[in-house]
């Protein structure tokens, strides 16, 4: 890449230059349990993420044999709403069909800090209890 260059001066008086894009970690992880306390497979996971300019992302996991999820990706640092959905969609095959939930507005801590273009880590822990659908 001959001639090809960022930037001719690294610094501009005192101050260092640098390019890049601002990112952070974001986590969300937690539990799904019968309201019996214990925890259920194969619930479908669905994380419904709101930004200021109301655009909407949506990622989908389940959860596994101890009734565990996690997501974790990383993303541009703003102000966003988190809701978690949580859906039966084996029906009875883990131990009985269960009613949909929603948790609104879950918020995520900061728990490392950032320096830099980097804004650092965010974890948003969400446990949630499943009734079973009532018997027609």
């Amino acid at each position: 890449f001959t001639g090809v260059t960022s930037c001719n001066q690294p610094q501009v008086g005192d101050q260092l230059v640098e390019y890049g894009c601002p990112t952070a970690d974001y986590k969300v992880l937690g539990t799904v349990k019968d309201s019996a306390g214990k925890p259920i497979k194969g619930i479908q996971v669905v994380t419904e993420e709101t930004f200021r300019d109301k655009s909407v992302l949506r990622d989908t996991t389940y959860s596994d044999a101890n009734g565990q999820f996690s997501f974790q990706k990383s993303d541009f640092p703003t102000e966003r709403t988190l809701n978690v959905i949580f859906n039966d969609v084996d029906g009875v095959e883990n131990g009985g069909e269960f009613e949909s939930k929603t948790v609104s507005e879950v918020e995520y801590k900061q728990d490392k800090k950032g320096s830099g273009w980097y804004h650092g880590s965010f974890t948003a822990e969400v446990n949630a209890q499943l009734d079973k659908k009532a018997s027609e």
